[in-house]
């Protein structure tokens, strides 16, 4: 016959003593679906998209400016000068990133790529160069890539385009986001 131990709260150590610890023997279950977790929120976690279409000029690569934040947990995401998420201070760990772009009308000989850059270097991206000769099409983009991260690593959202002209993203299909896994 199994044991029940049922008890109203369990408190921590006093200052000065180690953390407590509970452990769950290999092979057992710890049911939890009638209690509440405190500490398991998968924060921080941001989301932001734009206001506006943004005009990305013709061969130089250009940082997706992401100006309204849907939310921000731990104001983490600069929607005004960086465009960035920054991890806060203790805050590191394994994060899921995504993002979502759109260049409308793009020409066929064009080259149009995305990325996301980890501390400035590009850790996931796309690119698109696949539709009939003589046509234009929009090209859609959606990224979501796991990444480890450390406090004061920053995230951001970069495009190229080869068409010759400025093309706009379109604005009602680009956002960006993501949240600390538990």
């Amino acid at each position: 016959m199994a044991s029940i131990l049922q008890v109203e709260q369990i408190k921590g150590p006093t200052s000065g003593a180690s953390a407590n610890t509970i452990t769950i023997p290999s092979g057992q279950t710890l049911d939890v679906s009638d209690a509440t977790l405190s500490g398991n929120d998968n924060t921080p976690n941001f989301g932001a998209n734009a206001s506006s279409t943004q005009s990305i000029s013709t061969g130089v690569w250009t940082k997706v400016q992401m100006d309204t934040e849907a939310w921000d947990t731990d104001g983490a995401y600069d929607p005004t000068t960086n465009y960035r998420f920054t991890v806060p201070t203790g805050k590191g760990g394994r994060y899921l990133i995504n993002a979502g772009l759109e260049f409308g009308s793009i020409p066929s000989s064009t080259i149009a790529q995305c990325t996301i850059r980890k501390n400035g270097s590009s850790v996931a991206g796309s690119s698109q160069r696949d539709y009939p000769p003589g046509s234009t099409a929009d090209v859609k983009w959606t990224l979501s890539t796991i990444m480890n991260l450390s406090d004061g690593d920053y995230i951001e959202m970069w495009v190229y385009q080869n068409s010759g002209s400025s093309k706009n993203l379109t604005q009602h299909e680009m956002f960006f986001g993501g949240f600390r896994l538990l």
